[in-house]
């Protein structure tokens, strides 16, 4: 495999980068998802009548190994936050062959989805132990890592954001048969992911308390006022427990959730595909969260270009984003990880806390609640 801290030996991305982080989105995210893990975990029929739960992700983590380094794939004793998003499950051989699939990096193992591995794998061995070949895709604790050493701390700044109330992500989930927790199975829910909330609260003490108020923003509708239009949707399941995204039969056309990268004091939506999304449920909160998906090259490089100084060619972006690729993108293409083309992973792990979704939407922060300053 090769680190990325060797192999990105200029600053252009780096000096402009400031946090990969959840925020303000624009255009239309379809629904649905591009999974391509097969669930195997096929819950009971329904029973009960339907509810809805409302959540707010109250904490973002992104992975790190002993001594603050990036998580190595040939080491690592942890699980690592992130899907098996190319159907592939890339071993430290495979990822020696720069330009196949496995895109010159090899894969983690999860400790918290399971069916994201082959074998069983076990924290505190090394790659899972002997009998274990993780299927992870995560490039996003080697961005973080890097940009540290540029003075920037993604993952302090993620913490800081959400307890400032600069990020709230709420998530609707309906049509939910019985009470959250690790008995609940059912076969068919949807959720709403509405990633630009606002909180309706003074005291940014109280995040991270269950019942607290948001409003939904515009920005994350496809019609304002209309809480059933959210951009981000998603068919989902219920299995002992953990809320899952039910991955799309075929791999999508389209993006189908939003990050965004907070550039030089813009915010970049950086389009993310065949996301994944799961969390244990309880009716007051939810935990061991996990988000993964890629975005592409090519997109990523574009965005970046126009914020660069002038003369600096979006093809010279691409070669120091290329040491990122771990998703072939278009799958089965033999070019598929080589630039303009090739996907760069992020996977992030979180926590949710009940929230209560105002009946009225907003535009911006609203004054003098959290997050206003």
């Amino acid at each position: 495999m090769t680190r990325m801290g060797t192999t990105l030996t200029t600053a252009i991305l780096i000096s402009t980068m400031g946090l990969v982080g959840c925020g303000d989105s624009t255009g239309s995210t379809p629904a649905g998802d591009g999974g391509v893990t097969t669930d195997t975990n096929t819950p009971p029929a329904d029973a009960g009548p339907d509810q809805t739960f409302d959540y707010v992700i109250n904490a973002i983590t992104v992975d790190s190994a002993a001594g603050g380094m990036a998580p190595n794939p040939a080491t690592s004793t942890a699980g690592v936050a992130g899907f098996d998003l190319d159907g592939l499950k890339s071993t430290v051989a495979d990822a020696a062959m720069r330009g196949g699939p496995a895109c010159a990096h090899a894969d983690f193992f999860s400790t918290i989805d399971p069916d994201q591995n082959t074998g069983n794998c076990a924290a505190g061995m090394a790659r899972g132990g002997a009998a274990c070949q993780g299927g992870v895709d995560n490039q996003l604790p080697e961005i973080a890592n890097t940009v540290m050493g540029f003075g920037t701390d993604i993952r302090m700044t993620l913490t800081e954001q959400v307890a400032a109330g600069k990020v709230a992500i709420l998530v609707r989930v309906t049509g939910v048969n019985g009470t959250p927790g690790p008995t609940l199975n059912d076969s068919a829910v949807r959720i709403h992911v509405y990633p630009i909330s606002r909180p309706m609260f003074a005291a940014c003490s109280n995040i991270g308390m269950p019942g607290q108020m948001f409003a939904v923003d515009n920005a994350s509708l496809n019609t304002a006022g209309d809480l059933n239009t959210a951009k981000i949707q998603f068919a989902g399941s219920i299995v002992n427990g953990r809320l899952r995204v039910t991955p799309a039969a075929a791999g999508p056309s389209m993006a189908n959730f939003t990050f965004n990268l907070p550039i030089m004091d813009m915010n970049i939506p950086l389009a993310l595909f065949k996301t994944q999304l799961r969390v244990d449920m309880t009716p007051d909160r939810g935990a061991n969260g996990n988000l993964g998906g890629y975005a592409q090259l090519s997109s990523l490089a574009s965005m970046l270009g126009v914020l660069l100084p002038a003369g600096i060619p979006v093809a010279t972006v691409q070669t120091v984003l290329q040491s990122l690729v771990d998703v072939q993108d278009p799958a089965g293409n033999a070019m598929g990880c080589m630039a303009p083309m090739g996907g760069i992973s992020l996977g992030l792990g979180f926590t949710t806390v009940r929230a209560v979704i105002a009946p009225m939407t907003v535009m911006g922060a609203q004054a003098g609640m959290c997050g206003s300053n």
